[in-house]
């Protein structure tokens, strides 16, 4: 098919029906959004297990598959998948925050053919759907309005600006993004979600670092995460991130709880004030 040229076309249209797994409510929101502005059909699964009977039973032309999983992780999950009779073929993608080159080794070992970085940046996943998908009927594309708003213009300068500063609450040229990305009203409905979702996540990281669980720090600092950055929370994502990393090599990280509670209830409350 004709690829379309994503420069000039950020409301770019795509055929085809889209498996979404990821075991965090928010991403799972956020993604579908994009991907049904897309033109896509999309169905969402919150583990790995759940992914693997959705394709048994379904035709899929594209799979976004999130790692860390609890119950079974994108690895297995894709190993079964592509084992399952008819389904070698699958295009499974990995969507994940861990894109060293031994990770993207590992993912492409179990048959992934490319990799999506959390939190989602909508013109990379535009890429991957023009790279495995087919473009909508032209005349279909041309009557749509133009659902996506272009970000690829202005990516690398926020994405500089925001690199510099990881010290900032809140990146409001991230935040803006995402309302661009989504709507205005998608964003503020996910944020009652998403407000409610790291509150709970974040008292239950909090006892894990007061109890010392070092598997539970990381799995539960790696889920807050990519949702947090996508809302722009530029200092609590970081934070988590390192926490993260620290946990992943047996270390208890250094962060307290106080010190994280803190820091919520500073991110929060800015990120709450800007949607106002």
């Amino acid at each position: 098919g004709e690829k379309q040229d994503l420069k000039n076309h950020s409301h770019a249209q795509f055929n085809g029906r889209v498996l979404l797994v990821d075991d965090n409510a928010i991403n799972l929101e956020l993604g579908t959004i994009l991907l049904k502005r897309a033109g896509l059909e999309v169905t969402a699964a919150s583990d790995g297990r759940e992914a693997v009977n959705l394709v048994r039973e379904n035709e899929f032309n594209l799979v976004f598959m999130d790692i860390s999983m609890p119950i079974m992780g994108g690895i297995e999950s894709t190993e079964t998948i592509l084992a399952l009779p008819n389904k070698s073929d699958t295009v499974i993608v990995a969507l994940t925050a861990n894109v060293s080159s031994d990770d993207i080794a590992r993912y492409k070992q179990a048959g992934m053919v490319d990799t999506l970085v959390k939190p989602i940046n909508q013109s990379e996943l535009l890429r991957l759907c023009d790279a495995y998908l087919d473009p909508a009927d032209a005349a279909l594309a041309a009557s749509e309005p133009a659902l996506i708003a272009g970000r690829i213009a202005v990516e690398g300068d926020s994405e500089a600006a925001a690199a510099e500063d990881t010290h900032a609450l809140l990146d409001l040229a991230r935040l803006q993004q995402l309302k661009d990305d989504i709507g205005e009203g998608n964003v503020d409905r996910i944020a009652l979600l998403f407000l409610d979702e790291t509150r709970s996540r974040v008292t239950e990281l909090c006892e894990f670092l007061r109890s010392g669980q070092i598997q539970d720090i990381a799995s539960s600092a790696h889920r807050l995460a990519s949702s947090c950055l996508a809302f722009g929370l530029l200092r609590l994502g970081t934070t988590l991130r390192e926490a993260e990393a620290s946990a992943k090599e047996g270390n208890l990280p250094t962060l307290k709880a106080e010190a994280l509670n803190q820091l919520l209830d500073l991110s929060l409350a800015e990120l709450t004030h800007t949607l106002r």
